[in-house]
């Protein structure tokens, strides 16, 4: 398969919590892709999804052969809770773009008081440094 001049080869990678539609995006953009006549490879980590757990998934548009990606890879990181947002920043390369939702979805850990949340800030200053 060769790449063609007319696409440019781009790496997404989403990430949220079960229920927050982080699948059904990537199908979403997977579909539309496909409608556009790009060249579309997906593929979907669900962990404990059904009890708030985090998804991921990634979109390689343009011409991949595998939905493998490793870190440091994506061009965009998608993010639908700040705190996977920030868990995903190592599979960001740098001069990645980020969008990413400020409602945060606190996990178990930290409802039950074992673990803190980090601050908006902390979130925010961290993915303005990758």
């Amino acid at each position: 398969m060769q790449h063609s001049d007319k696409q440019k080869r781009l790496r997404i990678f989403f990430t949220g919590v079960g229920g927050q539609g982080t699948l059904t995006a990537t199908t979403l953009l997977a579909r539309t892709a496909l409608d556009a006549g790009q060249e579309v490879v997906a593929g979907e980590v669900h962990g404990m999804a059904q009890r708030g757990g985090v998804v991921e998934s990634v979109l390689l548009l343009g011409g991949w052969r595998s939905p493998k990606l490793d870190l440091g890879e994506a061009d965009i990181l998608l993010g639908f809770e700040p705190l996977e947002t920030l868990r995903g920043l190592p599979y960001l390369r740098p001069g990645g773009v980020i969008f990413s939702s400020r409602d945060p979805m606190p996990p178990l850990s930290v409802s039950l008081g074992m673990a803190a949340y980090p601050s908006m800030e902390e979130i925010e200053q961290k993915s303005r440094a990758v």
